[in-house]
């Protein structure tokens, strides 16, 4: 710009100089052709002084014009220095400061030549040991030599790729590079930028391990996820949602209709009111149905919901998941089944059924505990007390020793009769049968017992055993007592009989006498049994 400013400043100089000789020493001649004399010597003077003061102040103009030209372009100078050096200062700061690997290197020998702090910092190295370091101490990869040949190639920034980087304490981490020709200190460079993507990939993979996991947990637990959109009517299946549904993803698209198609005609209609319960009043969505899919079976299958709204309330989206609970929901009916079998046959037997959970001691009677011995078992204890309180004081120790015993043994079914006590403070004699459940290790976890009232049989038996004993009496008397009078009478009566004693003698008379006592004394014994055989019981 300065050079410009003095040729434009010269050749005006020249051009004035120029035109002042040619027409000054033109002028004397035009003057003559009008008979105006002049001096010569005079005008000469005045004609150089005339030069200097108008060159003079020509230089004057165009000196200051320069110099102002000049200021300006001295100002724009210095200004432009300050934003480089701003910029520089910047580029450093970015450069030094910013998190990543930079590294420069030189070309020909991939020597490192600079890196940032975030080097220093992240790799362990000092600044001195990296300007001892080539670029392949850090990633000793024959493929990234490679890929740093098309950087020198090329002008633009290049992506380099994905590579292994090695810390000074030997850790490895992983780094994106790019890589971008630079001058640096005069020499052309080139510049290394590596993004650590370690946390990255490592949240990638532990994001993808748990997709795995979720994958497998929906596998074993046979439930899956389903989105309805309610604008187009589509629904969305996870992978597990066909295999439940017995469809391949390939051949069947779902939506609603194709759905609810699937539906058992019995719980259709409560799954529609639920549905709409649903869309319209935004209540919870939590429905067991059966589903009959296409290859006849019939499924039972746990379903809840969600609705998404958007900004106006307005639900668009219904999500939710569904499990197949066949297996539970057939084993539960079983069980319901069993139950009102086992309540049946409570009734049936009149038997208290007791089930007795050793390891928690907790008992549950059946029905026909409060049938037969009148408690109402919600307000009796639930534990073992409910049943050794109400045992008779007499049989109470050795009842509870013989369980405990039971227990301890490896027995499998436990029989004991004692008295208990009723409601009305009666006792009645029941019989008790209790069947233990063990563990592997032959603990007993639980016994399932039956208590029946045996009063009446009791005391029938003890009543037939009182009979005995007085059959058993009668039957002494008849052996012992009867045979002594009875075998008198018959002695005295053959010594009439056989002539021994004369008819008329004095011994014929007494004879008599002890027939007649010997007839009394049986007959005493007679009236004995007849009053054993009449006492009542």
């Amino acid at each position: 710009m300065k050079l410009r400013n003095d040729i434009i400043i010269v050749a005006i100089y020249l051009l004035t100089g120029f035109l002042w000789i040619y027409f000054s020493d033109k002028l004397p001649g035009y003057l003559s052709e009008y008979s105006i004399g002049i001096n010569f010597s005079t005008y000469q003077t005045y004609k150089g002084l005339f030069y200097v003061a108008i060159t003079g102040l020509l230089l004057f103009l165009m000196l200051r014009s320069n110099n102002k030209i000049l200021g300006k372009s001295l100002a724009k100078l210095k200004k432009s220095q300050q934003v480089l050096r701003q910029s520089e200062e910047k580029y450093r700061v970015l450069y030094h400061e910013s998190p990543g690997l930079k590294v420069i290197y030189d070309i020909d020998t991939l020597n490192i030549l600079d890196v940032n702090s975030a080097a220093t910092e992240d790799y362990g190295y000092t600044i001195e040991e990296f300007r001892t370091m080539s670029v392949l101490d850090l990633c000793p990869q024959p493929e990234f030599k490679e890929k740093l040949q098309a950087v020198d190639k090329n002008n633009d920034i290049v992506h380099i790729g994905t590579f292994n980087h090695t810390n000074k304490d030997g850790t490895i981490r992983v780094v994106d590079i790019m890589g971008h020709k630079v001058t640096f200190n005069g020499k052309a460079c080139i510049l290394l930028l590596a993004n650590d993507i370690t946390e990255r990939l490592n949240a990638l993979q532990q994001l993808e391990d748990n997709q795995k996991k979720l994958s497998a947990a929906q596998i074993i637990a046979r439930i899956g996820y389903w989105q309805l959109n309610l604008a187009d009517n589509t629904l969305f299946w996870s992978d597990e949602v066909y295999v439940l549904w017995g469809v391949s993803k390939q051949s069947f698209t779902p939506d609603y209709d194709s759905f609810v198609a699937t539906i058992h005609p019995e719980d259709l209609a409560e799954f529609n009111i639920r549905a709409k319960a649903l869309i319209e009043n935004n209540q919870s969505f939590d429905f067991q149905h059966r589903i009959i899919r296409p290859d006849g079976i019939i499924m039972w299958v746990h379903e809840k919901g969600q609705a998404k709204k958007e900004e106006t309330g307005k639900p668009h989206i219904i999500e939710g998941t569904v499990q197949d609970i066949t297996e539970q929901k057939l084993a539960a009916l079983a069980l319901e089944e069993i139950s009102k079998r086992y309540q049946y046959l409570t009734k049936a037997t009149f038997d208290a059924v007791w089930d007795w959970d050793v390891v928690n001691d907790v008992i549950i009677w059946g029905d026909g505990f409060s049938e037969i011995f009148g408690y109402n078992p919600s307000e009796l204890q639930q534990d073992i007390t409910s049943w050794t309180d109400h045992i008779h004081p007499e049989d109470q120790g050795w009842v509870i020793q013989s369980i405990n015993n039971f227990v301890k043994s490896d027995s499998k079914i436990w029989h004991e009769e004692y008295k208990f006590l009723k409601a009305d403070g009666n006792y009645a004699f029941v019989e008790d049968r209790g069947f233990a459940v063990r563990d592997n290790k032959g603990r007993v976890l639980r016994i399932v017992g039956a208590m029946q009232d045996i009063t009446e049989r009791h005391n029938y038996t003890e009543a037939i055993e009182q009979q005995n004993e007085k059959l058993r009496e009668i039957a002494w008397i008849q052996s012992h007592e009867v045979r002594a009078p009875l075998a008198s009478i018959m002695g005295l009566v053959m010594l009439i009989k056989d002539g021994t004693v004369k008819k008329e003698s004095e011994s014929a008379d007494k004879v008599l006498d002890d027939i007649v006592q010997s007839a009394a004394d049986l007959d005493a014994v007679i009236r004995k049994i007849s009053d054993k055989a009449t006492t009542p019981l």
